[in-house]
């Protein structure tokens, strides 16, 4: 009881948050060592905290986060509100684990723009921290399903549709990471 809110007041330093910035902080490393490369972070919701985009802000390098958060880019609109107002740019397929934990094909619409994401503690900022949002939202899924609906943001330039089917590509990748962590910590 009262957990969240004595979490809002800990340092950063002190949240099981902080691994996403440990995390990203090792791949601006991977980065400078490797600048004929481009290495992207990727997170889940987890990862949606806006300690990670400041730093992504200093450092320069790559990010791709699922999105927790529905922000601010202004007092009256929130980031999914503004991105839903966008004509769909395509429609994209992927692989994804179903229910049955058997692969199927989703059919995704995309729709995607640069955003400007204000600071969440009403600190005063310096025109909030320029990102590219991307909803990848699933058309027809199967019965049963849940529907797929990726919001992602990034801070890799998102310009066409291409672009956008890339990071969403991205993404998809996560799920074979995931597998990995758990063969890692179960040994199976």
């Amino acid at each position: 009881l009262g957990k969240s809110d004595e979490r809002v007041t800990l340092p950063i330093e002190q949240k099981e948050s902080f691994k996403w910035l440990v995390s990203y902080e090792a791949a601006s490393r991977l980065q400078a060592q490797h600048p004929q490369s481009l290495v992207v972070s990727v997170g889940d919701r987890e990862a949606d905290i806006y300690e990670l985009f400041e730093l992504a802000n200093e450092l320069g390098s790559s990010f791709l986060v699922r999105s927790f958060h529905n922000r601010k880019v202004s007092e009256e609109m929130r980031v999914w509100d503004f991105v839903d107002k966008e004509v769909a740019g395509g429609r994209i397929k992927v692989s994804v684990k179903g229910k049955d934990k058997k692969t199927r094909e989703a059919e995704l619409e995309i729709r995607f723009r640069e955003v400007s994401i204000r600071n969440p503690k009403g600190e005063k900022e310096k025109g909030g921290i320029r990102l590219w949002a991307i909803r990848a939202k699933e058309v027809l899924p199967p019965v049963g399903e849940k529907v797929l609906d990726w919001k992602l943001l990034t801070n890799v330039e998102t310009r066409d549709f291409n672009e956008a089917c890339e990071k969403v590509q991205w993404y998809t990748v996560r799920f074979g990471i995931e597998t990995f962590h758990k063969i890692l910590k179960s040994g199976r």
